[in-house]
């Protein structure tokens, strides 16, 4: 069994959930593939704006001892991210390592950030930890016991030894397509979920609250594949606001996201968005 890092504990209540649905944006996403991976994406946002964003990954071995990964993409800001991965050593077996720049092109270079990552995966525990140019902090584990999941994640400022968030979490599986899983963060903010998976159903349900006792909701959600390929979600939570999201599959190679929210208790307004990729 592979152990996820912190961040993926919840990550198919969230998927199921929250993944797909565009809110009022506007997408569209062009990638191909061949020796490298090049993805421009271009986004209208509900204000009107645009951003762009335009991406090239490709995995290289330099030498027998590492397989390396560079991505870099630049966004309609002049903002230039590359991240360098480096994993697969024989001779530290689950060890990664990732540097990460984004550099404001023509700017200041005293403004441009950077990031340094490191992660090491076991048999039954996962450890991470980043410091950012500022020396801001995190580290994170996550140790398993057969089908139980557990935990922590810890955020700080190590120049002047604050701590700036932390969180816990559970995720167990109750059968190979179930699980449940529940985040704490920063010991106010609570969430908890499942997830289940039987064919050609996908179901879900969340309950979030503050620990005070407050801003209780729930939230739930399904999702099907059709015979024809298209796949279908819906949720609705307590709050009022139901959403749905159709993917159609136009060809093995095209695929168009619409999506729709509507908000029972604001006089029915509504949100409308759409994705649509192409991948070769």
């Amino acid at each position: 069994m592979s152990i996820p890092v912190f961040a993926d504990l919840y990550k198919p209540v969230k998927d199921a959930l929250t993944k797909a649905y565009q809110g009022d944006t506007y997408k569209l996403e062009v990638t191909t593939k061949d020796v490298v991976k090049f993805n421009p994406t271009f986004t209208r946002n509900a204000d009107g704006s645009i951003v762009g964003n335009l991406s090239v990954e490709g995995d290289y071995v330099p030498c027998k001892h590492a397989q390396t990964k560079l991505k870099y993409a630049i966004n309609e800001k002049g903002i230039l991210n590359t991240k360098v991965t480096v994993d697969n050593m024989p001779s530290a077996k689950g060890l990664k390592f990732e540097a990460i720049a984004d550099l404001a092109i023509g700017a200041d270079l005293r403004k441009d950030k950077y990031e340094l990552k490191c992660e090491f995966k076991g048999k039954k525990s996962t450890l991470t930890g980043s410091v950012k140019q500022d020396m801001s902090a995190e580290a994170s584990a996550v140790l398993a016991i057969q089908d139980l999941q557990l935990g922590a994640q810890l955020s700080c400022d190590l120049l002047t030894k604050e701590i700036k968030g932390n969180q816990v979490g559970v995720s167990y599986s109750v059968t190979k397509g179930t699980s449940i899983a529940a985040i704490l963060e920063n010991l106010q903010t609570l969430k908890a979920g499942f997830c289940t998976t039987t064919a050609p159903w996908t179901w879900a349900g969340e309950y979030s609250c503050k620990v005070n006792g407050t801003n209780h909701m729930v939230t739930v959600g399904t999702e099907t594949t059709l015979k024809d390929g298209q796949t279908v979600k819906a949720r609705v939570n307590t709050a009022g606001v139901v959403g749905a999201v159709i993917i159609h599959k136009l060809s093995p190679q095209l695929k168009l996201t619409s999506s729709v929210e509507i908000d029972t208790a604001a006089g029915f307004k509504s949100k409308f968005g759409s994705q649509f990729v192409w991948e070769n």
